[in-house]
């Protein structure tokens, strides 16, 4: 197993986000989290990540325990992280906000500048532009590119489709489906119909809480169970 959680409560300050989650992520698997807002989505990543170290309960990545080590040791491990508002360095080029991120480890590199070039024209168009000029779909490109050149053996994507027009969210459906043949992903999403269509498993979360576990296929063919967890049904 890739990745594994078990029973962990992370808080932010006193308030408890989550309550004892634990999940699953096998290699070559794409998962997804979903649930309402505030359901703890957000904190699972942070927590996998470090970020936001759960107090109670255990992350093993590849059978390690990794959870209270830093963010960015947990990274240079091989958990790449794009978080919902993408982080980009906005009076850095294109570029220079690949280069920053570029791994220099003993792991092999399968991502290099001219490979993310090659597979992302827009990025390769616009690599002498700052990032702040970059519209919200570029950037979010971007923001996928730079976790790509830091070699992740697991990437991490936080509401990768959030707020883009309908034909970026088709080509970051397009880039989910190609990495997903070499990468093992897990990511959260609001848009009910795009997760379900890229993920092969899928949790809900409420109150930070698991409540549902299973297929991606199952929840696509089940109105009343999405109507009961998450009070929407997929398109």
């Amino acid at each position: 197993m890739m990745l594994e959680v078990e029973d962990i409560h992370t808080y932010y300050g006193e308030s408890r986000a989550l309550s004892g989650v634990s999940l699953a992520v096998d290699e070559g698997e794409t998962v997804c989290l979903l649930g309402r807002n505030g359901a703890g989505k957000t904190t699972t990543l942070s927590s996998v990540v470090g970020i936001v170290p759960p107090s109670q309960g255990t992350v093993r990545f590849r059978g390690e325990d990794i959870t209270r080590r830093p963010a960015h040791a947990i990274t240079r491990m091989g958990i790449c992280l794009v978080p919902e508002d993408r982080r980009i360095f906005g009076d850095l080029s294109v570029a220079e906000n690949l280069e920053v991120a570029l791994y220099r480890g003993p792991r092999q590199a399968t991502w290099s500048l001219e490979r993310v070039f090659d597979e992302f024209p827009v990025i390769a168009e616009f690599k002498d532009r700052p990032g702040k000029t970059l519209s919200g779909g570029e950037q979010q490109m971007l923001a996928i590119a730079r976790a790509l050149v830091g070699q992740p053996e697991l990437l991490l994507l936080d509401e990768p489709s959030e707020g883009l027009a309908p034909v970026i969210v088709h080509q970051i459906g397009r880039l989910l489906a190609s990495l997903s043949a070499s990468t093992t992903i897990l990511f959260t999403d609001q848009n009910l119909a795009f997760a379900l269509k890229h993920a092969q498993r899928c949790y809900i979360l409420a109150k930070g809480e698991v409540v549902y576990e299973g297929p991606a296929a199952t929840l696509r063919e089940d109105p009343e169970l999405q109507e009961r967890y998450l009070s929407v049904a997929a398109g």
